[in-house]
């Protein structure tokens, strides 16, 4: 009854979940209070609402991103974009986790920001955020160049500010000023990871792959971007007729043909 109460609510499906939630706290505080045995709204499914699709940075506007950011985490943008790093990841990044003469890093713990108190390393979350990224040799240079020119922090951090982590806050604060001088709304360190994605599929390589250099599971990498691989039909299409060769006419011509 819950499920067809929200789906016939005449709101949008993120305004139904709105409501839902509303309901679910009121329900919930009368399970505690010992008026009602138990949630119904818990486990209800309720109205998906629809995103919009991602629309990724370009190349030029990571560039512009990159000029406006401070020298101690201008490599960062680089390195984003190179890599798909999560912003937890990247500032987390320890110069004993890049293996710059075999050109890949290892991605095995994060930076978390408690709400109080310093901020400290932990493992990722999920089991497949732990992966060994392959890393271009622009990646490779630039960071390699970072380090010779600022150091390592605290605990060998490879970005830092005078050997202090940058916290998630601070971070953001870095990624959204780059974007309003480089004439990018709202822009954030996830807008490279969602470049970094979009130019993979977009070159043709292998879904399975760009999911495991994100720490995705497929099925996530699919529902997300699956607009940008749909948008690469023109080259399916020359990829068939490449490979198919000749013409229609060449195809359909039944001569010797018994």
């Amino acid at each position: 009854h819950i499920e067809e109460w929200a789906a016939r609510l005449p709101l949008a499906a993120s305004s139904a979940q709105a409501v839902a939630g509303t309901l679910t706290a009121m329900l919930s505080a009368a399970v505690e209070d010992e008026r009602i045995p138990h949630n119904p709204v818990s486990g209800a499914r309720l109205p998906r609402a629809d995103k919009a699709p991602i629309v990724p940075v370009t190349v030029e506007q990571v560039h512009d991103v990159a000029a406006g950011t401070p020298e101690h985490v201008r490599v960062a943008v680089v390195a984003a974009a190179g890599t798909g790093l999560r912003q937890g990841e990247l500032f987390e990044l320890c110069a004993d986790r890049i293996d710059f003469l075999g050109r890949e890093l290892r991605v095995d713990q994060q930076l978390w920001t408690p709400r109080r108190g310093a901020a400290v390393l932990r493992p990722p979350k999920s089991r497949n955020s732990f992966r060994t990224i392959a890393l271009s040799s622009v990646v490779v240079d630039a960071l390699a160049a970072h380090v010779a020119a600022f150091g390592p922090g605290r605990d060998g951090l490879v970005f830092h500010y005078e050997g202090r982590p940058i916290v998630r806050a601070q971070g953001s604060k870095y990624a959204r000023r780059a974007g309003l001088a480089a004439g990018v709304e709202a822009f954030g360190w996830h807008d490279l990871r969602h470049h970094h994605a979009s130019m993979l599929l977009s070159h043709g390589i292998s879904p399975a792959l760009v999911a495991e250099r994100l720490g995705h599971d497929i099925k996530t990498l699919l529902r997300t971007y699956a607009h940008v691989i749909r948008s690469d039909e023109d080259r399916v299409r020359a990829v068939v007729d490449a490979t198919l060769g000749q013409t229609a006419e060449d195809w359909l011509r039944t001569e010797g043909v018994s």
